[in-house]
């Protein structure tokens, strides 16, 4: 387990720099990832968690803010555009 750890830090480490010039420039318009793309696959998530005898409730405050984004116009953004969101107080809650 440890080992793939570390591969999926690695591979966070590499991709923070992209993010960061993302959020710097405010263009989020080149996702390597995008917000509607982590929306469908949270739709896995609990039935993933099932199947491997896992929580998931932790991922519910992810999912919120991704629909969140969605509702907002970034579902074709990077991921990264979720920061805008963060910064946007919730009007629902």
């Amino acid at each position: 387990m440890v080992r793939f750890s570390v591969k999926w830090f690695e591979m966070v480490n590499s991709i923070l720099p992209v993010f960061a010039q993302e959020i710097d420039s405010g263009d989020y318009s080149d996702p390597a990832s995008s917000v509607n793309l982590f929306l469908a696959g949270s739709a896995h998530d609990e039935e993933l968690g099932k199947e491997a005898n896992l929580g998931v409730e932790w991922h519910k405050g992810f999912h919120d803010l991704l629909r969140r984004a969605v509702d907002a116009g970034h579902g074709e953004d990077s991921i990264s555009a979720l920061t805008e969101v963060l910064r946007t107080p919730d009007r629902a809650a």
